[in-house]
């Protein structure tokens, strides 16, 4: 009994230095794989908390541990959660104004560089067919990447060009592009869904002046996005679907994501009591995608709710032709007007530039004072005020005039929204617009109104959408073979859901 005890505790002696040896190493992997994720970039959100976990170890440091091994494997698992949290990337927060859910920048230009020297007017170039886009060349796009934020290059012949990039597949990914101001550019994207996709690099505007629409050669580059989908708040499941409120705010509804049918089903984003609901609306909208806000949830309605809902109220719109087209081609679907009316209503007769009143709808052509006497009728339903490039300064008298219309709206029962215009799709080859000079009215809107004021923001909307959905030279919501586009659809079912 004796020497099988002692038999026992020599295996045991000779386990110590094995063990400790394992222990070594374990501790060498994790400091190396700790380095390792020391050495990745990181976003300004990532640095943040970066910063966080050092202060954090710091803390762990002062207070010490009896066993010295202990406090250094728990100081670099904590390193080693951090970086895991820093790889769930939240693109909801990427790009974004300071604010309250403030509206996403989507471009930025910089000054034209000294020495810069152009070699062909912008005109020339998209009359001459060897210029654009021959001359564009798309640099550094990764084929297989994971979720986040990449980047890649574009140079042209411009400093001022104007691209639309898109990424197509699972999600419709939010872009941004910052020109450095001498033909080079740099275009970001961020995603968060795994699968393939489709990168489009199109050219909408040559020098912000002459419009073109044309992909670059390549276009549309493909991209595999590897590794599961990570989200704030962890990930829904088929037992807990969504913990989001629905949306009472178009602030709050007007800021996500359009993402496929089948991968909202997959990842749970649509409650499965609610599946039937969306693929009506899918049917009515004949398109696989579907809005899906960051912060709420949306409540899916056929067009018969939709309809139940507007032309039981009275709503006050101001002031140009995308309310004016919205509200009069959702008049004429729901059944409320005649196609006279209609074509009356949203035409392009010389005369179509008026105030008018129609089934409980007072349009305001850039009229205050017409605008203002229908506020004073107390209107329940919605009181939309809409610009395009007229932005919003410190001083404007539009943030007093938002203030008061909201203030007393509410008085009535109804809701007030501020509409922030939509992107131009660079369609019109003769209205030389500028999406640059609309993005600064969207932003002037979210820095200068107060919290109070609830915003629409259709440029961060529609702005994904805007190469194959428009209905002209300057609007994406409309009547087409008398069916509302997709964005006219949706833009009705954000407003919708502050009437219920």
């Amino acid at each position: 009994m004796r020497s099988l005890m002692r038999s026992k505790i020599n295996k045991s002696r000779n386990m110590v230095p094995l063990l400790s040896i394992f222990g070594l190493v374990s501790l060498l992997f994790l400091f190396a794989y700790s380095s390792f994720l020391d050495s990745l970039p990181l976003t300004s959100s990532r640095k943040k908390e970066n910063d966080q976990t050092g202060s954090t170890n710091e803390g762990i440091k002062k207070e010490g541990s009896s066993n010295p091994t202990d406090s250094i494997v728990e100081s670099v698992n904590h390193q080693i959660d951090n970086r895991r949290e820093k790889q769930r990337f939240d693109c909801s927060s990427w790009r974004t104004y300071s604010g309250d859910l403030g509206g996403r920048a989507v471009m930025k230009y910089n000054k034209t560089q000294a020495g810069w020297n152009e070699t062909i007017s912008a005109a020339n170039c998209r009359k001459d067919g060897k210029c654009y886009p021959n001359t564009v060349s798309v640099e550094g796009v990764v084929g297989t990447v994971q979720p986040g934020v990449h980047n890649f290059t574009i140079r042209s012949q411009f400093t001022n060009d104007e691209f639309h990039v898109a990424m197509e597949g699972p999600e419709l990914s939010p872009t941004f592009i910052e020109s450095h101001g001498n033909g080079e550019y740099t275009a970001s994207y961020c995603v968060e869904l795994p699968g393939f996709y489709k990168l489009y690099v199109r050219i909408i505007q040559i020098d912000g002046y002459e419009s073109l629409r044309k992909d670059v050669f390549a276009s549309p580059f493909t991209v595999s996005v590897r590794g599961s989908a990570e989200f704030p708040g962890g990930n829904p499941s088929s037992s807990n679907p969504t913990v989001l409120e629905h949306c009472q705010t178009a602030r709050r509804a007007s800021q996500g994501r359009w993402v496929r049918f089948d991968h909202a089903k997959r990842h749970n984003f649509i409650s499965r009591l609610e599946e039937p609901q969306w693929e009506q609306v899918l049917e009515t909208t004949v398109d696989e995608y579907v809005w899906l806000p960051y912060s709420c949830r949306l409540k899916p309605m056929d067009l018969n709710s939709l309809r139940d809902l507007f032309q039981n109220c009275t709503h006050c719109l101001c002031c140009d032709s995308y309310i004016r087209t919205l509200f009069a081609d959702a008049l004429f679907v729901f059944g409320m007007i005649d196609e006279t009316k209609h074509f009356e209503k949203r035409s392009k007769k010389p005369d179509i530039h008026k105030n008018w009143e129609l089934e409980g709808v007072s349009m305001s052509w850039h009229d205050y004072n017409n605008f203002g006497k229908c506020l004073m009728k107390r209107p329940n339903g919605l009181t939309i005020f809409n610009i395009l490039t007229g932005g919003i300064s410190a001083s404007s008298k539009l943030i007093g005039m938002a203030a008061n219309a909201s203030a007393t709206v509410a008085l009535g029962g109804g809701k007030y929204v501020f509409f922030v215009g939509h992107p131009w799709s660079g369609d019109n080859r003769v209205a030389h617009r500028s999406n640059l000079a609309l993005q600064r009215a969207q932003r002037s809107a979210y820095e200068f109104l107060p919290p109070e004021v609830d915003v629409f923001d259709a440029f961060s909307f529609t702005f994904p959408r805007i190469y194959h959905n428009t209905c002209d030279d300057s609007h994406v919501s409309c009547v087409i073979s008398n069916r509302l586009t997709v964005l006219a659809y949706w833009e009705l079912l954000i407003l919708a859901q502050l009437l219920i």
